[in-house]
C-alpha cells in the first residue's frame, strides 16, 4: 500500500490512455485542420465536440458496461479506455489549434519541397518549435490527470 502503488497505477492508466488517445486525437486534429471541408469533417468535429461535453462519470459508466461487466473484474485497460475517451477531444482540439497557427505560406513551402502529408510537415517543421508541440501534447495528458495529482500532493503535504 501507500503512495507508490497509486503513482504506478496512475502511470499505467496514463500510458494505456495515451497509446489510445494520442494517435486518434493527433490524426483527428490534423484532419480537421488540413482537410476540414466536407461532410466527414463535420461529423468528426461534431463527435469531438460531443465527446468534450460528456461528463467523466457518464464515460465511466459507459466503459463499466462495455468492458468491466463482460470481463467480470476491474482492470487498468478499462480505466485507460475511459481516460482515453476523455482525452481524445482535448488532443484533437490542441493539435488543430497548433496547426491553425501555421501560416499558409509555410504550408505552401512544405508542398514545394514535396511533403506529401502537409499536416506532418507543417506540424513538425513549421514556425512553432518542437518543444511547444511536445508541451501541448503533455498538457493534454496532464489536464485529465491533474485532479489525481492535486490530491496526491495534498496528501503528501497533509492538507487532506
Amino acid at each position: 500500500g501507500g503512495m507508490a502503488n497509486a503513482m504506478v497505477g496512475s502511470l499505467i492508466l496514463l500510458a494505456i490512455a495515451s497509446v489510445i488517445a494520442l494517435p486518434v486525437g493527433f490524426f483527428s486534429g490534423i484532419y480537421l485542420s488540413e482537410y476540414a471541408d466536407g461532410r466527414l469533417a463535420d461529423v468528426v468535429r461534431f463527435v469531438t465536440e460531443t465527446l468534450a461535453g460528456i461528463p467523466s462519470i457518464v464515460v465511466g459508466i459507459f466503459v463499466y458496461a462495455l468492458l468491466v461487466q463482460p470481463m467480470g473484474r476491474y482492470s487498468a485497460i478499462a480505466g485507460g479506455v475511459a481516460l482515453a475517451i476523455i482525452m481524445i477531444p482535448i488532443v484533437a482540439r490542441t493539435v488543430e489549434a497548433i496547426l491553425n497557427l501555421v501560416p499558409n505560406s509555410m504550408r505552401e513551402a512544405s508542398l514545394a519541397i514535396q511533403r506529401n502529408l502537409r499536416g506532418w510537415g507543417t506540424f513538425l517543421d513549421g514556425p512553432i518549435s518542437r518543444t511547444d508541440d511536445y508541451v501541448a501534447l503533455r498538457d493534454c495528458i496532464t489536464i485529465r490527470d491533474g485532479e489525481g495529482a492535486e490530491r496526491a500532493l495534498r496528501r503528501i503535504h497533509g492538507l487532506s
